[in-house]
């Protein structure tokens, strides 16, 4: 990478309405499922116990550390979960491609293997209390020797990313010499130029 390449950042990270609402349901639900996850644990100990004929403190030892790892489980998966959703972010900076969830990923296009495209079938609620439509929301997959990316290419409101940054994949893909890059940079080109031809 040039030093001083500028970061451009895609707006297929950030957190929206629905995702700040998620996070919102998962700070409520978390302390509850903890609460729930530790007396299972402590729950499944004491059986356990029971049927291995072990000592009345013996079964309690054993029941309090399981409760504390189903505690210390369910406490962790809740975190990640706000954090997978809260730090999602892509960015571009030369021809190295960004993705970030709770770690960030890295491709450098000019080097990848792979550079592909693909849909998926999402749900999506243009208004607060409107029914849920499904959307084709394309995909872009890059893959080196040291890793690979998914990069969603529509924003947070469910819109496709901006031609600009459209424009600005097409020129990073444009770098890569792997099978089937060319074809990906003029669907950017295409999508940039009119985004009604992703649905032609």
């Amino acid at each position: 990478m040039v030093t001083g390449e500028r970061r451009l950042s895609l707006s297929s990270g950030g957190v929206n309405a629905r995702t700040a609402k998620i996070i919102w349901w998962v700070v409520l639900i978390g302390p509850v499922l903890t609460l729930v996850s530790f007396a299972v644990g402590a729950f499944v100990v004491v059986i356990i116990g029971d049927v291995a004929d072990l000592s009345e403190s013996a079964t309690s030892g054993w029941a309090a550390v399981g409760a504390g790892l189903a505690f210390v489980a369910a406490a962790a998966f809740v975190l990640y979960q706000i954090l997978a959703l809260a730090r999602t972010a892509a960015w571009l900076e030369g021809s190295r491609l960004t993705v970030r969830r709770v770690r960030a990923r890295t491709v450098d296009l000019a080097s990848a293997r792979i550079v592909s495209l693909s849909a998926h079938n999402e749900r999506h609620r243009p208004l607060q209390g409107a029914v849920s439509t499904p959307i084709r929301t394309p995909y872009l997959s890059a893959s080196d020797d040291a890793t690979t990316v998914h990069l969603r290419l529509r924003d947070p409101h469910g819109g496709l990313l901006p031609p600009e940054e459209m424009r600005a994949l097409a020129d990073a893909v444009s770098v890569a010499r792997c099978p089937g890059a060319e074809d990906v940079a003029s669907w950017f080109r295409a999508i940039a130029a009119d985004p009604r031809s992703l649905f032609s």
